[in-house]
């Protein structure tokens, strides 16, 4: 159960989270100031359908080390193909850690969320002792917003602003 503090704390590392990806993927030259790093250059794509294929076609490659890939639709009056995609690729050994990393709360911000959650399926965790870590990825917790770039659902909600942590 959540209380309080660790929501702050997840809210406070979900803002380091942004700051990392920032310093990660954007060129310190003025010259070139909002340029993306020509190395991760490829993680940043142009739709929700092309981030969702890519999210997608990454997680079916752990499945091969026991990972477990879901996809959830998501009820739209006016979009069928709306999916919140998930991956857990579960530790090694014994759990006591778990890295989650969430993408699309908002949807002009989801195409930065994708980009961070594939470079880091990628490049990242490959290195990481699992031994005792589990990654859950969950793709698009906003996808009507990721799809028609808006910061709100289609119901007009800003995710990140109407939660609670009360049972």
């Amino acid at each position: 159960m959540f209380t309080r503090k660790k929501s702050l704390l997840f809210l406070l590392l979900s803002g380091i989270l942004a700051m990392i990806a920032t310093l990660l993927f954007f060129t310190n030259d003025p010259a070139e100031e909002g340029e993306v790093d020509a190395s991760v250059q490829p993680y940043y794509l142009n739709s929700y359908e092309d981030s969702r294929a890519a999210f997608r076609s990454l997680a079916m490659h752990w499945k091969s080390e026991g990972a477990v890939v879901e996809s959830f639709r998501v009820p739209s009056a006016v979009d069928d193909d709306l999916t919140m995609d998930t991956l857990y690729i579960p530790p090694k050994g014994r759990p006591e850690k778990l890295v989650i990393i969430a993408s699309g709360t908002h949807g002009i911000e989801a195409f930065t969320g994708s980009a961070v959650q594939r470079y880091f399926l990628e490049r990242i965790l490959p290195d990481l002792d699992r031994t005792n870590l589990g990654v859950l990825a969950v793709h698009a917790v906003n996808p009507y917003g990721f799809r028609y770039e808006r910061r709100v659902s289609e119901h007009n909600v800003d995710l990140n602003r109407n939660w609670d942590v009360e049972p």
